[in-house]
């Protein structure tokens, strides 16, 4: 919303109903970037780069902080497999971020030589390697790729 507030809604087939997740005190919240991949959580980047993480049984917002800069207001990408839960982010100075969901910390993976990245990561798995296409401001198309180990 205008506000910075999270909302929800639930359909039914002659039922539907807004729900709001109030912004954390102090913060207004523009971007959802993960709403889907972590079952009990959604993700959301606030107007000053901070990233935050809802928790849907508890109720309650808890700031993750950013990764020494602020995140730029796109969504990113979200791996949520048996060895890898991560967000993928662009900060404010054009460099992939990634965030581990498990234990909160940050990781800078970079940008090409000589451009920044200027488009949010837009991603492709094939087999057991996560493809994330971006674009940088020299126009050029990227990929960084991940290999997701399995156990």
């Amino acid at each position: 919303t205008r506000q910075g507030q999270a909302m929800e809604i639930h359909f039914s087939e002659n039922y539907a109903k807004w729900s709001t997740f109030h912004a954390p005190i102090d913060v207004r919240l523009m971007v959802l970037t993960d709403g889907q991949s972590f079952p009990d959580s959604l993700y959301a980047i606030s107007r000053s780069g901070d990233l935050f993480v809802y928790n849907l049984k508890s109720r309650a917002w808890k700031s993750c902080g950013n990764p020494g800069a602020p995140l730029a207001l796109y969504e990113g990408v979200a791996v949520n497999t048996v060895s890898k839960q991560a967000l993928y982010l662009l900060d404010a100075q054009g460099s992939l971020i990634e965030f581990s969901v498990p234990v909160g910390s940050w990781r800078n993976l970079g940008h090409p030589q000589k451009c920044r990245l200027r488009t949010p990561p837009s991603a492709s798995q094939l087999g057991h390697t996560m493809h994330f296409f971006l674009v940088c401001d020299n126009g050029a198309l990227y990929s960084y790729d991940l290999v997701i180990k399995h156990p």
